[in-house]
């Protein structure tokens, strides 16, 4: 008699005590600790290793379409990064007067990108050297090859030659935000369902186990008010999941934008991620000092795309 009392005595209020706890702990708790193990797997023999020769990308990637593939954000860095690069491969030349940075033209000119081309073009306009800052900002009325015109920011303007290009390459999807509705809205129905019913009806069920009565009444009403308090939280679910996908894309990669061809490459992607931030702190051990500085020169336009070192 005991065990049915205490059974009976369960509640919609306690319920949604359990559910609420639920899905804080798998939101919060369990799906940031998975993506930390998930990283930690990925990048745990580069700390150990003694670096003999410079790390690669498994395709060949600038700065800031490898940036795209953890945040889709283009900012100024993002410009001054990809400047570097081409200060890199002697396309122009950076260097300081009276402790402002300058760029002009270089010896080499080899194959660029449209976006490169976006930012050598105002180079090339000037006769003499140009302020760096003057050349990564401003109003930009870029035309394409097709005849079609591109205005806004040169941020803008920038972002969006570097989307087409990356999509030219078969490296992201052409059609993206469907897709991404429908991930947000799966994490969302996974978060106010799965986590807030599953749970619910184990923790009910094992009690009425542990009292020695199974009230399938009860089970039936614990079924209820997990289903409605699912339709409940379910809004705000699908933001909290909007902000948890993000921080998937940042720690692992936005593997829901690029290609399934592509998708293969993400672990050696985020590895080399991990390089560059290992080099940029001087927490690697190199073999020997020119490997040392090759790695530095070669992986600071990354490091700037990033975010790990400031730019301009």
């Amino acid at each position: 008699m005991y065990g049915v009392a205490v059974v009976g005595v369960y509640s919609r209020s306690s319920d949604y005590t359990i559910a609420i706890l639920s899905i804080a702990i798998g939101l919060f708790i369990i799906y940031p600790a998975y993506l930390t193990f998930q990283r930690y797997r990925r990048l745990r023999q580069i700390k150990l290793r003694r670096v003999t020769s410079m790390y690669t990308l498994p395709i060949a990637m600038s700065p800031v379409e490898f940036s795209y593939i953890f945040s889709t954000k283009v900012a100024r860095q993002q410009l001054y990064a990809t400047l570097y690069d081409l200060a890199n491969k002697g396309v122009v030349r950076l260097y300081q007067v009276s402790g402002q940075e300058m760029v002009e033209m270089g010896p080499r000119i080899g194959q660029v990108t449209s976006f490169e081309r976006l930012l050598l073009n105002y180079i090339a306009r000037s006769k003499s050297a140009s302020s760096v800052k003057n050349i990564l900002q401003g109003f930009t009325n870029y035309e394409l090859s097709s005849g079609k015109h591109i205005q806004g920011s040169r941020n803008y303007v920038f972002w969006w030659l570097l989307r087409e290009n990356l999509r030219t390459r078969g490296i992201i999807e052409k059609r993206m935000t469907g897709k991404y509705t429908k991930l947000v809205l799966y994490y969302g129905f996974l978060a106010s369902f799965i986590l807030s019913v599953v749970p619910l009806f184990i923790i009910r069920f094992m009690q009425m186990v542990n009292f020695g009565e199974i009230d399938l009444g009860g089970l039936e009403s614990t079924l209820k008010n997990g289903l409605l308090f699912g339709v409940i939280i379910f809004l705000p679910t699908i933001i909290v999941s909007f902000f948890l996908l993000r921080l998937s894309g940042k720690m692992l990669g936005r593997r829901w934008i690029v290609t399934p061809e592509f998708r293969r490459y993400l672990g050696q992607i985020d590895a080399y991620r991990e390089f560059v931030r290992l080099s940029c702190k001087n927490s690697l051990e190199y073999s020997d000092s020119e490997l040392k500085k090759e790695a530095i020169r070669k992986t600071k336009p990354y490091a700037i795309a990033l975010g790990y070192i400031k730019g301009c």
